[in-house]
């Protein structure tokens, strides 16, 4: 059982989560922003997809370009139709609506195997960090896409244990370590979640 998602938004006790939209494009930069100078100080790992070390050249104009970049693709990637493979969504608090944060679903393929496999990322202001805020987004996007999917992966960095902790309350568990060339050949650390698990765990709570 494997079929794309289908968007949606979603509302929970205090988020809502949402397909993103051209209008979060300042949202983006407003969180990057903040990640970065974070990370910079080492109070919290990067934001990967954008972010650019202190040592780069011009690194202003590269960081903007990378996240002009990503948020294109965030964007372009739901004109496709049927050939979708990135979905995106924007969490914003129920009580104030700002956007706090962005998750997805992207199909990848893996070299390894030639299989098309879900991986599920996000990131968050760290200015939330601590409210249980990335589980309650995560687990209302994950009981949609278990509707009709029976698994998805993540990866993050071995330093990373806010990301460990909320994949293994989601009911993941490890598969490996990996090298990826999507961060350079740095290792990552690959979970997974499957549908049984994560029903499972629902049971339990």
């Amino acid at each position: 059982m494997s079929e794309k998602l289908k968007m949606k938004t979603i509302k929970t006790e205090r988020l809502l989560i949402s397909p993103s939209t051209k209008e979060n494009y300042r949202d983006l930069q407003r969180i990057a922003d903040i990640l970065t100078e974070y990370a910079d100080r080492g109070d919290c790992m990067p934001f990967y997809s954008v972010y650019e070390p202190k040592t780069t050249a011009d690194r202003q104009k590269a960081y903007q370009e990378r996240l002009t970049a990503y948020f294109r693709k965030m964007i372009d990637e739901q004109q496709k139709g049927d050939k979708q493979i990135f979905y995106s969504w924007a969490v914003s608090l129920n009580a104030t609506n700002e956007v706090i944060g962005f998750f997805r679903i992207e199909y990848i393929k893996d070299p390894e195997t030639d299989s098309c496999n879900a991986d599920l990322g996000y990131f968050l202001n760290p200015e939330h960090f601590g409210k249980g805020y990335a589980f309650e987004a995560a687990h209302a996007l994950l009981g949609h896409f278990f509707e009709n999917n029976d698994a998805i992966e993540a990866t993050f960095h071995p330093d990373n244990a806010r990301s460990k902790n909320l994949l293994e309350k989601l009911r993941g568990k490890f598969v490996k370590v990996k090298e990826t060339s999507r961060y350079g050949g740095e290792q990552r650390i690959l979970y997974r979640i499957s549908r049984l698990d994560f029903l499972h765990g629902q049971k339990t709570h």
